[in-house]
């Protein structure tokens, strides 16, 4: 989909090529965005590893973005764990938050492996060597 203007000249429409961020798969998408709003998701069929192919959760993806009860900032809990009882935070204080207790575990048990999530991404990159 090339860009395009309707008669009032403001509506753009493009197609963003990207890899979905649902599971740790990261396939191929190809995103259709109108007026900076997007408005369909698709499988990218040049992408090498999922080839056009997409599961559900990633068709669904329009549907998380635009959910009126999406969250779009931090929260911490401020109530006992199943009190249902949040806090809005700053990001700032969020990402400090979880380093300082990132260090206290690593601290707490130095002799143990950590996982860090990485998607098929890597697999590509590994492939191309």
């Amino acid at each position: 989909m090339e860009k395009t203007e309707d008669r009032t000249g403001l509506s753009e429409e493009k197609v963003v090529r990207t890899v979905c961020q649902d599971c740790h798969v990261a396939c191929g998408v190809l995103v259709q965005v109108k007026d900076g709003k997007v408005v369909k998701i698709e499988g990218d069929p040049a992408h090498p590893l999922s080839e056009g192919m997409m599961c559900p959760k990633g068709l669904a993806a329009k549907q998380l973005i635009y959910h009126p009860e999406r969250l779009t900032y931090p929260m911490k809990r401020v109530g006992e764990r199943g009190e249902g009882k949040w806090q809005r935070i700053s990001w700032d204080e969020a990402l400090d938050t979880i380093a300082t207790k990132l260090k206290e575990i690593i601290e707490k048990y130095p002799d143990t492996e950590y996982a860090v999530k990485a998607s098929e991404r890597l697999k590509a990159l590994e492939k191309k060597d």
